[in-house]
């Protein structure tokens, strides 16, 4: 419930205008209740600076919460994240093969052309 509240309060879905700060509670409580798919949006929120301020600490933090929880996508992000940093190689890899192994299409593509 926490997660779909958040959800529609950032979108402004149900409401007069978005309430980010309300959709940034709920989302985190959903989150550090270990909700994986709450645990993503709030990881891509602060990635992209989508009702938040752009926080790649913060999106890295989530990224690894939900890419631990089995969240493809997240997996697919966190690689991302992590090859840009130097000395992140074999994590990223680790990432890279997570997300391919859960059938995440473009972790796929890229590991087959390594």
């Amino acid at each position: 419930a926490q997660y779909a509240l958040g959800h529609l309060l950032m979108n402004g879905q149900g409401v007069d205008h978005p309430d980010i700060a309300g959709a940034e509670k709920y989302l985190t409580a959903a989150a550090l209740q270990g909700m994986v798919s709450a645990q993503h949006y709030l990881a891509m929120c602060y990635l992209e600076g989508f009702g938040v301020e752009r926080s790649e600490a913060k999106a890295a933090k989530w990224l690894q919460e939900a890419s631990v929880g089995g969240n493809v996508d997240s997996q697919w992000q966190l690689h991302k994240l992590l090859e840009r940093g130097k000395g992140m190689e074999k994590e990223a890899e680790r990432w890279l093969n997570a997300a391919a192994d859960g059938g995440h299409e473009e972790a796929s593509k890229k590991r087959q052309a390594s």
